[in-house]
């Protein structure tokens, strides 16, 4: 292997010693006694053994640094340890795909900030110390603004840091138990070094999940863990996990589409470490961005071509600016990147002489993006009406029995 080493400056070698140190390699005395043994298997088989090679090994062995096994820490920290050393000089793969993704670097810094805001008031002398806290920050949006993928590029930021512990969880529509016992077997070949010596074949019961997973200490673990697409019915079973698998120093992401999904998470039962949380609407896309959203789901443009847009010319960059505003909620400065994507297709069926088509279409395009915007509304309004009680959905319907459309106000009864 060193000889390998030697003539391929690709490979490493990370000496590993459980019951020696590299002291040991060091030894006259244990030189000695090595130098014997070898030489009485080289002279039973001299075609096998070289003494001298060992000995040149074991010289080029005492020149690199090795992990030393500290029983007082357990066999556990030893093995992290090695993680640790092998991510230093292998990084963890990218697990999602950024390519195509506009703004991911300004979105993600402001998400990243959000977190180190919350590091630091960790800190302050009334909060836990430092390395004990966990830091739970929900984010909400409307459908179609970007939550989920501004998630996944999360977890390729802080995979590196992580050693690859950066999970995400996007649960089920249609919420089963089945379906959230699949979940969490999914975390456990990312979460546990031990994986393979958990037997998850026969577990169909989330009790009997929850725990599996408790009594493999799988909370002693620092990760970054996203949970994406949460609705009422899995507030529970959020809260329940986190108590599971979040050790002392993670992060995370709880990703829903109204604040008081996010408010009531923060505030119910969470982890067994201290944590410190908030909250934060998902960041919106600017107006560069927005304009590289449509330009790119138009023509196909990679974002390698990043003079795609500044090489337009002026009527059609004109054009491109009036979709983009028509596409904004909130006085035209907010935009949902679903919205764009779709005006993008819209506008790619024009193949030639785009900017007087879009003329010509400029009425019936405005009512399609009308109607998309709509039509994000109306997913949101009926989201949230079927998650109240029934008492609730009565109460709402009757307000709106009594209201007069043309002046807005309640009729007398």
């Amino acid at each position: 292997m060193l000889e390998l080493c030697a003539f391929t400056g690709s490979v490493k070698i990370l000496p590993l010693f459980y019951q020696s140190s590299p002291l040991d390699l060091k030894c006259q005395t244990n030189l000695d006694k090595w130098r014997t043994t070898w030489r009485k298997y080289a002279m039973q088989d001299p075609n096998r053994i070289n003494a001298l090679k060992l000995e040149q090994a074991l010289h080029g062995l005492c020149a690199r640094e090795g992990l030393i096994f500290d029983p007082s820490h357990g066999e556990l920290a030893y093995l992290e340890n090695i993680v640790s050393a092998i991510s230093k000089v292998i990084p963890p793969a990218v697990h999602y795909d950024e390519l195509g993704i506009n703004g991911k670097e300004r979105l993600c810094k402001v998400i990243v900030a959000k977190f180190e805001e919350l590091e630091s008031i960790a800190l302050q002398p009334s909060c836990s110390p430092l390395q004990s806290r966990v830091c739970i920050l929900g984010m909400y949006g409307l459908p179609g603004s970007g939550k989920s993928t501004l998630s996944k590029c999360l977890c390729n930021h802080y995979s590196t840091n992580l050693h690859g512990k950066a999970l995400y969880l996007n649960l089920p529509t249609n919420i089963t138990d089945d379906k959230l016992v699949d979940v969490c077997k999914k975390l456990v070949p990312r979460l546990s070094i031990y994986h393979n010596k958990v037997d998850l074949t026969n577990v169909s019961e989330l009790e009997q999940m929850y725990s599996i997973l408790s009594s493999h200490k799988l909370q002693s673990s620092k990760v970054f863990l996203v949970v994406d697409n949460i609705v009422e019915e899995t507030i529970h079973f959020v809260q329940r996990l986190m108590g599971v698998v979040v050790g002392a120093g993670s992060k995370v992401l709880l990703v829903a589409r109204t604040y008081n999904l996010i408010h009531r998470l923060l505030h119910g039962p969470h982890i067994n470490s201290p944590c410190v949380y908030d909250s934060v609407r998902v960041p919106n896309v600017n107006n560069e961005e927005a304009l590289r959203i449509l330009l790119q789901s138009r023509d196909c443009v990679s974002l390698a071509n990043s003079c795609a847009l500044d090489n337009l010319p002026p009527r059609h960059k004109q054009m491109l600016e009036e979709v983009v505003s028509m596409s904004g909620f909130h006085n035209s400065k907010v935009y949902l990147p679903l919205v764009l994507k779709l005006m993008g297709a819209q506008l790619g069926q024009y193949k030639l002489d785009v900017y007087d088509r879009w003329r010509v279409n400029m009425e019936r395009f405005g009512t399609q993006v009308q109607r998309c915007k709509k039509q994000a509304i109306m997913d949101l309004v009926k989201d949230s009406f079927t998650k109240l009680s029934s008492h609730l959905q009565f109460l709402f319907l009757d307000i709106a029995l009594f209201i007069i459309p043309s002046v807005g106000i309640f009729t007398c009864t």
